[in-house]
């Protein structure tokens, strides 16, 4: 993986995003919870926990990442529906994150509404 002082840059960041990584940023926590990790907001904020000091960072998805998602090993990609509340009070109970970025979301007009109050 590309890196500058011991820490990785996502493959696919542009040159302006490893600009902008490589400024001071307040640290973030070790332990990070993304929902919605496999999105197109997820995905860049996955790398750039990464990028910015988080040793692990656990992304839950309904989807499995996309082929480009950045393979690193500090990158946890796990299947599984935050909606169940069960497996959600699992992975927090294993993981425990220092923070949780929410950013899982019924995209478009396709799900049944109920389920937009549950996401």
């Amino acid at each position: 993986f590309p890196t500058h002082n011991n820490i990785s840059y996502a493959p696919s960041s542009t040159p302006l995003q490893t600009r902008a990584a490589k400024h001071k940023h307040p640290p973030v926590p070790s332990i990070c919870l993304v929902t919605g990790g496999t999105g197109f907001v997820g995905l860049r904020l996955c790398e750039m926990l990464i990028e910015r000091g988080a040793s692990l960072v656990v992304s839950i998805d309904i989807v499995p990442p996309p082929p480009s998602a950045w393979r690193h090993p500090n990158i946890e990609w796990r299947v599984g529906d935050i909606t169940d509340e069960k497996y959600l009070t699992s992975v927090i109970g294993e993981v425990q994150p220092g923070c949780v970025w929410h950013n899982a979301a019924a995209v478009g007009p396709f799900h049944p509404k109920p389920l937009y109050h549950r996401v």
